[in-house]
C-alpha cells in the first residue's frame, strides 16, 4: 500500500469543506429548481410561490448531499472528464433516494410528492456525475419519473 502524506493546503481544503454548508450555487440552484419546477407540479401554490418553494428544497437537498458525498465525488458534477459510470449511478440514486428522505421532511408535501422530488433533484444530480457529463448539458434532459 502506498503511504501518502496530506500537504497543508489539503489540510486546509479538509477543513474549508467540513465547515461548508452547499456545494452549489446560488445560480445552479434556481436553474434545477426551475427544472424541477418545469417537470413537476404544486397545485396548491402559484408559479411564483411554487417556485420559491423549489428554491428552498432544492437548497435543502443541496446541503445534505455536501454533509454526506465527498466533495471529491459530489463535485464531479462540474468534470465531465471524470464521474462514474451508468451502474454506480443508478446504485447511488437508489440508496440516496431512501438516505435523503429520511433526511429531510417537507411538511406540506405528502410523503410521496416528496419522494418523486427528492428523486427528481438526485437523478440531475447523478446524471452530471456520470463520465462525460456534467451539470450543465444534463440540464436540457428529461427528468425520469
Amino acid at each position: 500500500m502506498v503511504n501518502i502524506q496530506l500537504t497543508q493546503e489539503q489540510w486546509e481544503q479538509i477543513k474549508r469543506d467540513a465547515e461548508g454548508t452547499n456545494l452549489l450555487t446560488e445560480e445552479e440552484i434556481e436553474k434545477i429548481a426551475r427544472k424541477l419546477q418545469t417537470e413537476r407540479n404544486l397545485p396548491f401554490v402559484s408559479e411564483e410561490k411554487e417556485f420559491v418553494v423549489f428554491v428552498k428544497i432544492v437548497r435543502s437537498l443541496d446541503h445534505i448531499l455536501y454533509k454526506n458525498l465527498p466533495n471529491e465525488i459530489y463535485e464531479t458534477i462540474w468534470d465531465p472528464n471524470s464521474g462514474i459510470s451508468e451502474r454506480e449511478k443508478n446504485r447511488l440514486v437508489k440508496s440516496l433516494t431512501k438516505y435523503v428522505n429520511d433526511k429531510i421532511d417537507i411538511p406540506y408535501l405528502p410523503e410521496w410528492s416528496e419522494k418523486i422530488l427528492i428523486k427528481g433533484f438526485l437523478h440531475l444530480i447523478a446524471n452530471a456525475l456520470l463520465k462525460g457529463k456534467s451539470l450543465e448539458n444534463v440540464m436540457e434532459e428529461e427528468i425520469p419519473e
